[in-house]
């Protein structure tokens, strides 16, 4: 049996519609996963040698390029607020037998955003378990009225101005 490699998720579905999951060939599938693929991936190395009887010939020389380590990606979100916010949207679709729903924290000084959950989501360990349309970030894919975010911006302004 030939040694295989496999993407491990040890958060299960905690921030899989942020983070994507990686496909059979080891490519991004969704999410950071496939936003920075080549940024993650890094490249592979060759080497190259001359072998007999199934043994490498150290005396024939070869060529050996090293293979280059992909990037970290640090993200702002934080792992206590993604749970309680990712608990709070499947619990509120369940209880209201919702299609989808979606939260987004953020941090209003910084912009950081502190938590992104979808409802129904999914395991990026186990994608066989999955719909097509919880594999996306609904937060970032749907469209909706422009109107539900002027009604965020006129509130803050009548109570920055303490009109109300």
């Amino acid at each position: 049996q030939e040694p295989t490699t496999k993407r491990v998720y040890p958060n299960g579905d905690l921030a899989a519609g942020i983070l994507g999951f990686v496909t059979a060939d080891g490519k991004g599938g969704g999410g950071i996963e496939s936003l920075l693929d080549k940024e993650l991936a890094g490249e592979d190395g060759k080497i190259r040698y001359a072998q007999s009887g199934g043994r490498r010939v150290p005396t024939a020389g070869g060529s050996e390029v090293p293979a280059v380590p992909g990037s970290d990606v640090e993200l702002t979100i934080d792992r206590d607020i993604q749970w309680a916010a990712q608990k709070a949207i499947s619990d509120q679709v369940a209880k209201s037998k919702a299609d989808r729903g979606y939260v987004i924290v953020q941090n209003t000084r910084t912009g950081e955003l502190l938590a992104m959950a979808n409802a129904p989501g999914y395991d990026p360990n186990d994608l066989s378990q999955a719909t097509a349309a919880s594999l996306g970030n609904a937060a970032l894919q749907d469209v909706y009225e422009p109107g539900s975010t002027s009604k965020v911006m006129s509130i803050a302004a009548v109570l920055e101005e303490g009109a109300a």
